[in-house]
């Protein structure tokens, strides 16, 4: 079934089929689903999680509300999303998503270094294999906290325009800090029917084909081979640093390949 925002009491977490307009957080609820924590149905204000725990090898199943207080929403300068829950008990617990570049220096002062590491290390495997990674991590957060960042929510809903953005991302800062690591994620994206034969038709034809990604570089090199931009006889030149560096080493390559006079050579 559809999960829909009603109750599913009488719905087993098996009968349930994850839909909506992200392919990646489909795929990662059902894989919570499919590990004992099964999303049993969302709305505004909540969501309700079948938790299933073992007792002398005998499964045991509960429904856990978690309260929904604040969504720190995911922007492409942001490159990370939050989510802030009353959990049971009453503690106020923060959850956040992100790509790594943003997500380490938000981990680092509150994770145990073999825990980074091992984390790293899995990144770059399974950026080497394609697949989109995402780091989480997560903090308690204070009573005193989630009222100062209301606060700071109705100043900016109030005030100009111009002002508003700078006042959100500091009032998402002030939560999004001290995070302790959760884990690594990674989903494969598969790519569409005919990409390679698409790909070398351009080609063939003296088009020349660009991959302009956010991705990380283990990442896009394992799609430009697996699309056939790289052939198995390309030489891949990596060339990475702030803007100015990176020029320098453009134009040592092009100077190296085509000659002093390299501006005019390569143009297209």
């Amino acid at each position: 079934r559809n999960l829909s925002a009603g109750a599913c009491k009488d719905v087993s977490a098996a009968e349930l089929l994850y839909t909506g307009p992200s392919p990646d957080e489909t795929a990662l609820v059902t894989a919570a689903a499919a590990n004992g924590f099964a999303l049993m149905a969302r709305d505004a204000e909540a969501v309700v999680v079948r938790e299933t725990e073992y007792a002398a090898s005998m499964p045991f199943t509960a429904d856990v509300r978690y309260e929904r207080l604040a969504n720190l929403e995911f922007t492409s300068e942001r490159c990370r999303m939050s989510t802030l829950y009353r959990v049971p008990g009453g503690q106020l617990v923060l959850y956040t998503k992100g790509a790594d570049h943003v997500m380490l220096p938000l981990l680092v002062d509150k994770t145990p270094h073999d825990t980074l590491r091992k984390c790293y290390d899995h990144m770059q495997e399974f950026a080497g294999r394609g697949y989109r990674v995402m780091l989480a991590g997560t903090r308690v957060v204070e009573e005193e906290e989630l009222e100062e960042f209301r606060d700071a929510l109705e100043a900016a809903s109030a005030g100009l325009v111009a002002a508003r953005d700078e006042i959100l991302q500091e009032a998402y800062a002030t939560l999004e800090r001290d995070l302790r690591c959760l884990g690594v994620t990674c989903v494969e994206d598969s790519l569409q029917d005919d990409v390679p034969e698409t790909i070398r038709y351009f080609q063939d034809a003296g088009i020349r084909v660009w991959i302009l990604t956010g991705d990380k570089m283990e990442t896009a090199l394992n799609v430009a081979r697996t699309s056939g931009m790289l052939r198995p006889t390309t030489e891949v030149v990596t060339i990475e640093g702030e803007w100015n560096a990176v020029r320098r080493q453009v134009d040592a390559l092009l100077t190296a390949v085509y000659g002093p006079d390299h501006a005019a050579a390569a143009d297209p």
